[in-house]
């Protein structure tokens, strides 16, 4: 193992508070990639540039190195005296609006962790596995595979942000038939309109599929997912009524 890097700027989240263990760690074991045997003075061919930053979205990568984004995208600054949030992450690029610093995946490492763009391209190439072949030529065939597999990543993360987007459509559905719920069992039960006694009645039900939304963990959520149809229509016989009443109250 080569030399440890600690000149590394500390990271702060947006609430203030250090790293986590997971991410300090990943930082102290980072090492020198321009030291290692048989790779000084090596510089990585141009072509690999051009793949790391499509295999790499530059999210992925912050959230890798202990950046956690606010809804917005935008993350406190490593690079200078952050009080706010003030650099943004996009998909291929950052952008600090504050200290102008900016680039691709490859400048954030090679910025963060004080390393040539040679070598910010090994630290990623190993890091996030991504097996590219840097010593050599990349063949058509290797070209080929990393458009494949920067294909793949794409379509995972464009599943992830609509399953997302999902999840967070339905949480907010099912916070309006709980309090629907909470409400009838407050009332008189002869005073209950149907979808009122249908909420009261599916309670249990909506608070265990709230809570898998929220505190479970991946299996429990696909499970919801798969049978999103059945919660949607429960949904639907819940709030229909009551937003046609509201509306016409």
């Amino acid at each position: 193992m080569g030399n440890e890097k600690t000149a590394v700027p500390a990271l702060q989240h947006r609430d203030g508070k250090q790293e986590t263990e997971t991410a300090r760690g990943r930082r102290s074991r980072s090492y020198d990639y321009s030291t290692q045997k048989g790779r000084e003075g090596q510089s990585v061919r141009r072509e690999y540039y051009k793949a790391v930053k499509e295999l790499v979205p530059v999210p992925e990568a912050a959230r890798y190195y202990g950046f956690i984004a606010n809804r917005a995208g935008f993350i406190s600054c490593p690079f200078h005296a952050d009080r706010t949030p003030s650099l943004k992450l996009h998909p291929a690029s950052w952008k600090c609006f504050s200290c102008s610093e900016g680039g691709s995946v490859i400048d954030f490492v090679v910025k963060l962790f004080s390393l040539s763009p040679s070598d910010a391209i090994r630290k990623l190439n190993d890091e996030f596995a991504l097996g590219l072949p840097l010593a050599a030529p990349m063949t058509g065939e290797e070209r080929l595979r990393a458009q494949n597999e920067a294909d793949r990543r794409q379509f995972v993360r464009q599943s992830e942000h609509e399953f997302e987007e999902w999840k967070d459509r339905l949480l907010r559905r099912l916070a309006l038939c709980l309090r629907i719920a909470d409400d009838a069992a407050k009332a008189a039960p002869d005073n209950l309109y149907e979808e009122e006694a249908l909420a009261l009645r599916w309670a249990p039900f909506l608070t265990d599929t709230w809570e898998s939304l929220v505190y479970g963990a991946i299996e429990p959520q696909i499970k919801v997912f798969c049978d999103r149809k059945g919660v949607d229509e429960l949904c639907c016989r819940v709030l229909k009524p009551t937003l046609t009443r509201f509306m016409q109250n």
